[in-house]
């Protein structure tokens, strides 16, 4: 095919271009990114506009906020890890349902533990791989769990069988058992002086047991007025803070072993969190907030709005500065440690929170999930480096199209301004060429191909 040398010349180069610009934006769509930890350079904690915010999901299937987005879902049943929010298959045999209502993060081998209630075990998911790789029989209705990392121990409450089971994270065994009061219900470690407080009882007696991680033994048996619902340690002021149901939270001083103060709170109920920043207890309740309370003075000092009951339990990323907590309707409420602000809420899709725990490791938030027997495994922010799929493309698609249409443009110009020269630059051409230029037709002629010197 032979074409004018005026009109080819041009139209090559229109083409080369064409193919630049969709080579250069092909490259950017395919090249790799790191899956790595998010950058924290670019955390949702920063952006003011955020605070006091109830952010909706935006994208495909992971459901995603500013503040983060749900990657993966673990199946519990069937250790099927499926991509973003998904719903897990039913379990055929559902007389055995796991029913997970605790989950630990362990910073020394990099596993989550998960106590099954109904299933009487604890399954354990590795971090790097995200898939059950043990499970360890525990006893009966594991409600709660607690990590010395010293020790490198993991201990379970067994509301059932009156018991606590103390896991070895290096085998992932039962090492022993410590019998204790009826209903143990919550487990806070002092990992500084090797001491496991176990707090249970009923809603008309209560009981906080002091138990020797070294001997496994119980040193002392404390009264409560009814058994509380959680715990949190102060380890500045070498004081425990409990919950009580409706009531408030009682403080306890581990050094005499009694209960040394009262902190009314009529809304109190769900979990604690103690901010070694602040210096501020966290109290979760049947409010949409979560109560704020001073250790300095031991004493309300307000309550910060998080849309939505805060029910479940507190994670905490010291990278970060942010706490998180599982609220009702499927959602995580994320607070600034630093400011005790609201930031905004991570949206979980289809699921049930109960409790979560955060993997330093690997940067992600573990979700128990009771009512679909599932962990959700979120990722707490949005970087460069850990975008949501499925809205990472179709900004790079609108960038390609635009592309394209500017390059179609530009070889459009350059057609006309071959075909329909001005006055002008026809009279400059003569000139250049002395008047005179073989002809074929009355058209300068080329070959059309690769070169277009």
């Amino acid at each position: 095919m032979v074409l004018p040398h005026s009109l080819a010349r041009p139209l090559g180069r229109g083409l080369v271009l064409v193919v630049l610009i969709l080579s250069a934006s092909l490259l950017f769509v395919t090249t790799p990114f790191d899956s790595g930890r998010p950058n924290t350079l670019q955390l949702a904690g920063s952006r003011v506009s955020l605070i006091h915010s109830d952010l909706m999901p935006i994208g495909g299937n992971s459901v995603s906020t500013t503040t983060g987005y749900v990657k993966w879902t673990l199946c519990l049943f069937n250790n099927q890890l499926l991509p973003g929010v998904a719903t897990c298959p039913s379990n055929p045999n559902f007389q055995k349902a796991l029913v997970p209502v605790d989950i630990l993060s362990d910073p020394s081998n990099g596993n989550v533990y998960v106590a099954d209630q109904d299933a009487d075990n604890i399954s354990v998911i590795s971090g790097s791989s995200n898939h059950i790789v043990a499970t360890i029989p525990v006893g009966n209705v594991p409600t709660s769990e607690a990590y010395n990392a010293q020790g490198r121990y993991l201990y379970v409450a067994n509301w059932g069988s009156e018991n606590i089971s103390v896991i070895a994270d290096t085998t992932n065994q039962v090492v022993r058992s410590i019998a204790v009061p009826t209903g143990p219900g919550i487990l806070v470690s002092e990992p500084q002086q090797g001491i496991l407080y176990v707090g249970g009882g009923s809603q008309t007696s209560g009981y906080l047991s002091v138990v020797s991680e070294a001997s496994s033994t119980v040193l002392a048996n404390i009264s409560l007025d009814e058994g509380p619902l959680s715990g949190a340690f102060d380890s500045q002021n070498q004081l425990l803070y409990l919950v009580m149901y409706e009531r408030g939270i009682e403080v306890v001083n581990i050094s005499t072993e009694r209960v040394t103060g009262f902190i009314s709170d009529p809304e109190a109920g769900g979990d604690a969190f103690f901010n070694p920043q602040s210096g501020f207890l966290y109290v979760g309740s049947n409010a949409p907030d979560v109560t704020l309370i001073s250790t300095k003075t031991n004493t309300l000092v307000g309550n910060l709005t998080v849309g939505s009951s805060p029910s479940g339990t507190f994670t905490y990323d010291p990278s970060v500065g942010h706490v998180f907590v599982s609220i009702d309707h499927n959602r995580i409420a994320v607070i600034n440690a630093d400011t005790n602000g609201y930031v905004g809420t991570l949206i979980l899709g289809p699921v049930g929170p109960v409790a979560a725990t955060f993997d330093n490791a690997s940067g992600y938030i573990y979700v128990a999930d009771a009512g679909d027997d599932a962990v959700t495994i979120v990722s707490p922010m949005v970087s460069p480096n850990d975008q949501n799929p499925a809205t990472f493309w179709e900004p790079l698609i609108v960038v390609l199209l635009v592309a394209t249409a500017l390059g179609i443009g530009l070889l459009i110009w350059k057609f006309r301004a071959t075909t329909h020269p001005s006055p002008k630059s026809a009279r400059a051409r003569e000139s250049s060429s002395g008047g005179h230029e073989s002809s074929y037709g009355g058209e300068s002629i080329l070959s059309f191909g690769i070169g277009m010197s």
